[in-house]
């Protein structure tokens, strides 16, 4: 027999050597048809066994604990117990550092020109409080509409 055919296509040694390792005949084919393995591969690399979490799922979910969540859990390493009992914690959103801006400095700024909000970012760009509230707006950089 041709030694390129043997290469494209299975043989009853492949499926022998597939049965003895675990492998059975329609997962040989599907690695090797479908998925693209070669022989070695498609023959001896074990079955990957899922783990049954069918009852803890369903203790999730009694729980009010939602599939998606349960896996999340079991994959960042949490006993699954613990997935399936422990209360959803309540999403919060982190704010940012909140900054109180002298309110001298703002009032300097608004009389030269300069609003509130000019002048915060500014000062978040890393401008001192004095320079952000009297450094005069770059007059090119304004629509002719809208200058002072």
């Amino acid at each position: 027999m041709d030694e390129d055919f043997m290469e494209y296509e299975l043989m009853p040694e492949d499926y022998a050597l597939a049965e003895s390792n675990g492998i059975s005949k329609e997962l040989l084919k599907q690695r090797f048809y479908k998925n693209g393995w070669n022989k070695a591969k498609a023959t001896c690399q074990p079955v990957r066994r899922r783990t049954d979490r069918t009852k803890w799922l369903a203790i999730a979910e009694k729980n009010g604990i939602n599939r998606g969540a349960f896996y999340e859990r079991v994959r960042k390493g949490w006993v699954e117990e613990k997935a399936a009992t422990e209360p959803l914690g309540k999403a919060v959103a982190k704010p940012g550092p909140k900054v109180k801006y002298p309110a001298d400095m703002i009032e300097l700024a608004e009389k030269n020109g300069i609003g509130a909000e000019r002048f915060r970012d500014r000062v978040r760009s890393g401008w001192s409080y004095k320079n952000a509230a009297t450094k005069p707006l770059d007059q090119k950089r304004i629509p002719a509409d809208r200058r002072v």
